[in-house]
């Protein structure tokens, strides 16, 4: 049972899950204890309640599931989940070894194991058809041939040994190929495609305080990061005195919302709030909007549910209309003014066109415009 703590979405640990009419108190714990304190590595008394850790992350999935698979919260659980599951497989594959080579070991069949599960692989020891090529058909795996075409520009071809639509080759060398993290990343791939299909299914399950509390830890932790990113990508900006429209647009907003948020008052906002209302840009300029204040952009846009750039990739395009640099693929000086550089639209404007954007404090009453907002701040 110990191998469900690396895919605990494996049919096997979800005939676990059905067991359950309600998911204990310690799966809650365990699930937020994977987001508060990151716990990556398999406690000891993981080893004990096996069931528990299987069911944490089905806590993580669920208490997301609701905002939809493509929401900043779920993304955040998969990364978690991912990073948890990919930690744990190669603290079982290295131990306290850095590296691995053609001699595998103890952990030979754990390797397979996740090899088979991630490739359309087979023991070439049960496959009576190729034993006429090898010396030794259980030192062999057989794996279809098309398992290799990502990587056809890192080996040579005339070295493999190719059977009727199968490479034939020793686990090491296979290893060696393909390299041990690559497959990992393989093997993730196919389980958060797993994660996106509980997530689908549990979008209409009873949401109690259990699931928020493991919520609101998930969201605090996404703000954090957010925050830390800021800081560094935005030195000459004062994010704390921003006006509520704009750090709600920064944190990524769900369809309907998206582009206004976006395209329209970040743009506008982060580029004018940097470098001013000016009427011509000089290169150093163009280098902080790439550099400062794209990044910001890019950002709330990988927030946004779905993320913007995911079903409209065009839209890069259009930040860069807004900007004045009409509909470029980059933004280059020699194309400033092919498009007009957009004013930051007023607190009515935005009320109007993008109420949910719109959660004024008591400071807002006291402007017209974010900009003015932000600029009275920075004055007090």
């Amino acid at each position: 049972m110990r191998h469900l703590i690396f895919n605990p979405f494996s049919e096997e640990a979800w005939l676990i899950v059905r067991r359950y009419r309600n998911i204990p108190p310690r799966a809650f714990d365990l699930a937020l204890s994977k987001v508060v304190e990151r716990k990556s590595r398999i406690p000891s008394d993981i080893l004990g309640d096996i069931e528990a850790d299987i069911l944490s992350f089905y806590v993580l999935l669920y208490s997301v599931a609701k905002f939809g698979k493509s929401s900043a919260e779920a993304r955040k659980v998969k990364e978690l989940i991912k990073d948890i599951l990919k930690e744990r497989i190669l603290s079982e594959v290295f131990g306290k070894k850095k590296s691995i080579g053609k001699t595998i070991g103890r952990d030979e069949f754990f390797i397979k194991e996740i090899i088979k599960e991630t490739f359309n692989v087979y023991e070439v020891e049960y496959r009576r058809e190729f034993h006429a090529y090898v010396d030794n058909p259980k030192d062999y795996i057989a794996i279809e041939f098309r398992e290799f075409l990502d990587i056809l520009d890192r080996i040579d071809m005339t070295n493999l040994e190719l059977v009727k639509g199968y490479v034939l080759m020793k686990l090491g060398e296979f290893l060696d190929i393909y390299g041990i993290e690559n497959i990992i990343d393989a093997y993730l791939k196919k389980i958060e495609k797993k994660m996106d299909e509980i997530l689908e299914k549990a979008k209409d399950i009873e949401f109690n305080r259990k699931f928020e509390k493991v919520f609101e830890a998930i969201s605090k932790t996404i703000k954090r990061e957010y925050k830390a990113k800021i800081k560094i990508k935005g030195g000459k900006l004062d994010v704390k005195r921003f006006p509520p429209c704009v750090k709600i647009a920064m944190q990524g907003v769900g369809s309907g919302y998206r582009n206004y948020a976006v395209t329209v008052l970040l743009t506008s906002f982060l580029s004018k709030a940097r470098l001013g209302d000016k009427k011509e840009l000089s290169e150093s300029d163009v280098e902080i909007l790439k550099n400062e204040i794209l990044p910001i952009i890019y950002e709330a846009a990988e927030r946004c549910s779905p993320p913007l750039f995911e079903d409209q990739p065009h839209e890069k395009k259009n930040i860069h209309y807004h900007l004045g640099f009409g509909l470029s693929e980059d933004i280059k000086l020699e194309d400033f003014g092919k498009s007009k550089w957009y004013m930051t639209p007023n607190c009515e404007k935005i009320k109007r066109e993008a109420p949910k954007l719109c959660k004024p404090d008591d400071f807002c009453e006291k402007v017209k415009n974010p900009l003015s907002y932000y600029y009275k701040k920075i004055r007090e």
